[in-house]
Order: C-alpha cells, then structure tokens, then sequence
C-alpha cells in the first residue's frame, strides 16, 4: 500500500509529505524528532515513523514494506543518514532519490568542522549566536568564555535547560521557541 518511502526532516521533506497527502498518494515518512513529526499532514495517505536508524534497519523496512522508491530528503548536513539511506537502497536494490534544496549565497566564514569553528572563536571575543542545535552543544563548550559569549536557539525539548545548564551555559543566552517565528515576533523584539 505504501510504496514511497521518504526520509524527511526539513522543510523539502514536509513539503512531500504534503504534495502526496493532497494527491492521494501513500507515503511513509520517517523523521528523528517529534517535532518533525509534529509538522506532518496527519491522514490515511501519509504514514509517520520516527527514530533513528542504520543502514541493515532501513533495508529490512525497505523489504517487509514492499517500498517501490525511497526519496532522500534529509538535512544537507546529514551526511551519515544519507549514508545509511544510500546503502540500504543498494543491498534491496531499491530506486534512490536524493532531493536536496537549492544552494543559496553563502555569507560569512566557512569552516569545515567544529573544531575548527571553535579555534577561529577563540581568536576573539565575539558574541555569537548558535543556531546548529543540541547535538554538538558541548563541542562549543570548548569556545574561551563560552557562557558569556554564546547565544543558542534550540527545540524547547525535554529537559533541554537542564542539559545547557549541566554543560555550563547561562539559562537567559536560550532561545527555546519553534520555528517559524512571526513578523509580529520580530516587530515586537519578543523573546522567545
């Protein structure tokens, strides 16, 4: 019955999900977060699964589902998802899509690991403001004067305060809010 298999996460994979909701067509979507899950058309046509998995779980999902084609729509970033996406459509001989948004002008500097983001900060004493998530908080724990330097933005997830605390970060640098954020948010100057 459901014959799409798309790996989702971003605004391209929801986008998708909504594209064959409208369209009658039955699509499993697999998602790591609740709040992706959250953002999905909820209905017959669209299946929601959610969790992390390797490459041997997505390939026997793959074959007991019956999945005709699956379609990558990952983070950019998620180099290992795409990985394990890629990998399982090649051991069940599965079609593979990869769908990726279009490049937009890059501004600032690049940098190609966190290390060597935090390197660069130590070099001065700006303020920053993280917008990479959780995941790689405690890497920026390395950053001189971190507590007083860095601004985060972050899902208001489970217990989250509690772990920016325990990593030393100053509870009032938090922006807990999901996105999108309004005009009237930001005409207003409101903390999230």
């Amino acid at each position: 019955m459901y014959e799409i298999l798309i790996f989702g996460g971003t605004s391209e994979g929801r986008e998708l999900a909504e594209y064959c909701s409208e369209k009658n067509i039955y699509c499993i979507v697999s998602v790591t977060t609740s709040y992706a899950s959250e953002l999905l058309p909820k209905n017959k046509f669209v299946k929601i699964i959610q969790g992390k998995a390797e490459s041997s779980d997505m390939s026997l999902f793959i074959v007991r589902n019956e999945i005709k084609t699956v379609i990558d729509a990952t983070h950019p970033y998620a180099l290992q998802a795409t990985e394990n996406i890629k990998k399982a459509c090649l051991e069940t001989s599965t079609p593979y899509i990869r769908l990726k948004r279009e490049s937009s002008e890059t501004y600032g500097k690049i940098f190609n690991n966190l290390s060597e983001m935090c390197g660069y900060l130590n070099l001065n004493d700006k303020i920053i403001l993280n917008t990479l998530g959780s995941k790689e908080l405690h890497e920026l724990t390395k950053v001189n004067n971190f507590r007083n330097r860095i601004f985060s933005r972050l899902l208001p997830v489970n217990n989250i305060i509690g772990y920016c605390e325990s990593l030393g970060f100053d509870k009032n640098k938090l922006i807990l809010e999901k996105p999108p954020f309004s005009l009237q948010q930001k005409r207003t100057g409101a903390r999230f």
